[in-house]
């Protein structure tokens, strides 16, 4: 026979929510439009990843229930999903890799030839664009166009043979100067450019401004993107006591309670969303009961204690996570100001003589000690959907919860919310 408990009710909600994450987080139709290779413009639905490395072929979809069709680069010359935009193109890409490790002995070039997705950066009909290409070795090629000839931007890394010391050529400043030679003004900024996306929209935007180019797209670049939301979740809470404190380790049970607040998560610059700095600001309502016994030479004293405490956190973490398209695995590490709003105590000491077998009893209310303020360290590990919903298993220990250097553990299992 099967007990229908409150925390099978909870385990099993949460089994619900992790099956439906794993369900519908696999597919994300959104409205798109394609042109064929006949020019034909066609409306539907597209399967939007979000990806990290360009796409190699999409599903799309002309209604919502319809036939899933999947289409290549030699299939399409355009398709726009989720705001950005993406066109076809035969081109030869320098794929020679571009981390330091993997960096050539001396000059080398690796030139591979292939139909490819280009995704649009910067769009003017008859100015400067840029596009880009990020391979499946996160290799971010940028590309220019410019009086519709396709251009790539390089940076050319190589180990010195004799030095054995790694050497950047800047190929792509003399490049940017050549395009953008009719606004003279910009070389100077471009010899600082570093090649990365925002740097490179911000060149490129610029000259078209100078040289009064319309744009009819430009990539939105955000430096820090931010996720502000809610969270709420089940904690079990455990005081413990140093073994020189009058209130032994062995005194305290488990509470059960909830803790709950909101969170702001921020993007750290140049980590495409994978390192973030995680704040929050919640509650941790619990109490807690123990019982301890003692025997002197003349009284057998039984002392049962309970704590009712709501803490405020604010935390102060870096999050690491996936940078998948939807399902995203991450981990939390940081540190936590506690600070007890509510620390209600009540100590109840029976005292029976040995000899006599009087008892006597005495109420003591908030006279254990326990600091209100203490700091915590945090440990976690979550999943999140779309970077919108999250489920995240937490644990932190807070010290010095008292003279006697006692500690608090937590274990909580939170959902957050993002808006």
């Amino acid at each position: 026979m099967i007990k229908h408990t409150k925390a099978n009710h909870f385990f099993l909600l949460v089994l619900i929510l992790t099956c439906k994450i794993s369900v519908f987080g696999q597919v994300n139709y959104l409205p798109a439009t394609i042109i064929d290779n006949k020019n034909a413009t066609i409306n539907g639905f597209i399967d939007f990843r979000e990806w990290v490395t360009n796409p190699a072929t999409i599903d799309f979809k002309k209604t919502e229930t319809g036939e899933v069709n999947q289409y290549t680069p030699q299939d399409i010359i355009y398709f726009t999903v989720a705001g950005e935009h993406f066109i076809s193109k035969i081109f030869t890409l320098d794929e020679t890799p571009a981390k330091d490790r993997d960096a050539p002995l001396g000059i080398a070039q690796i030139l591979v030839t292939d139909t490819i997705f280009l995704k649009t950066l910067v769009y003017s009909e008859n100015g400067l664009g840029l596009y880009l290409y990020r391979d499946n070795n996160d290799k971010n090629h940028f590309i220019i166009e410019k009086n519709k000839n396709f251009t790539e931007l390089l940076l050319v890394k190589y180990l010195n043979r004799e030095s054995n010391l790694m050497v950047n050529i800047y190929v792509f400043h003399d490049q940017l100067i050549s395009a953008t030679e009719n606004c003279p003004a910009l070389a100077s900024q471009i010899k600082k450019t570093d090649y990365k996306l925002s740097d490179l929209v911000e060149i490129v935007s610029s000259y078209n401004a100078c040289s009064e180019y319309t744009e009819s797209y430009t990539y939105p670049i955000s430096k820090n993107k931010k996720l502000f939301g809610i969270l709420a979740g089940p904690t079990a809470s455990k005081i413990t006591y140093a073994s020189n404190s009058t209130f032994n380790k062995d005194n305290y049970n488990f509470g059960i309670g909830i803790g709950s607040g909101f969170f702001l998560d921020i993007d750290l610059p140049g980590k495409r969303q994978t390192m973030w700095l995680n704040t929050e600001l919640y509650i941790n309502k619990f109490s807690t009961t123990g019982i301890t016994d003692d025997t002197s030479s003349f009284f057998y004293e039984h002392t049962s204690i309970q704590f009712n405490i709501l803490d405020l956190n604010a935390l102060l973490a870096f999050k690491l996570q996936t940078n998948s398209p939807h399902i995203k695995p991450y981990f939390n590490l940081g540190v936590a100001a506690t600070y007890s709003l509510i620390n209600d105590n009540e100590k109840i000491v029976d005292k029976e003589n040995k000899y006599t077998q009087e008892i006597t009893t005495k109420i003591y209310l908030n006279e254990i000690e326990k600091s209100n303020l203490h700091f915590t360290y945090i440990a976690g590990a979550g999943v999140s959907l779309n970077n919108t919903y999250f489920l995240e298993f937490r644990y932190g220990r807070a010290f010095s919860i008292s003279d006697t250097n006692g500690y608090q553990d937590d274990f909580s299992l939170f959902l957050r919310y993002a808006f």
